[in-house]
């Protein structure tokens, strides 16, 4: 699948697409920063590549979760954005917000749990992706990160 992972201003992803058999096809980008918003996701790319074209910061509000219909059906997709108050919001597959209380670091997809350890222990975001590609054979590629600020 993939590893996006947050941490004190920092989104990093890998950038590994997997066929049906498990092979590497492409290194493609599944993060991107918007008027310094951060997005990350992770599941189908015509589905994310779709939700960051149609990203709108007017959905994140309050502090329950909301359905976003952004022109698609829900499926394999999972998303992550900051704001640039540095809150957390998760995105469902049922393309349910949801803000997130954290210790200040989230993770999604196949090597969440990996990730989420590595920043418990100290690490930053993009170390926690590169020793997901170590032990997560979903993530791989090129690790590529994005900032908050200027």
């Amino acid at each position: 699948m993939t590893t996006i992972a947050y941490k004190a201003g920092v989104l990093a992803s890998d950038s590994k697409i997997s066929g049906a058999n498990g092979g590497h096809w492409a290194n493609v980008a599944k993060i991107k920063k918007i008027d310094n918003y951060l997005l990350g996701y992770c599941g189908d790319v015509d589905l994310g590549y779709h939700f960051m074209s149609k990203f709108d910061p007017k959905f994140l509000v309050g502090k329950a979760a909301i359905k976003w219909d952004f022109g698609v059906k829900s499926g394999d997709f999972e998303a992550i954005v900051v704001d640039p108050f540095r809150r957390i919001f998760r995105i469902s597959e049922r393309l349910l917000i949801t803000p997130v209380l954290s210790h200040g670091f989230i993770a999604i997809g196949s090597g969440e749990p990996v990730a989420m350890g590595a920043m418990f222990a100290g690490a930053s975001a993009i170390a926690a992706v590169k020793a997901c590609k170590v032990l997560d054979a979903g993530t791989g590629g090129k690790i590529r990160h994005v900032k908050l600020g200027k």
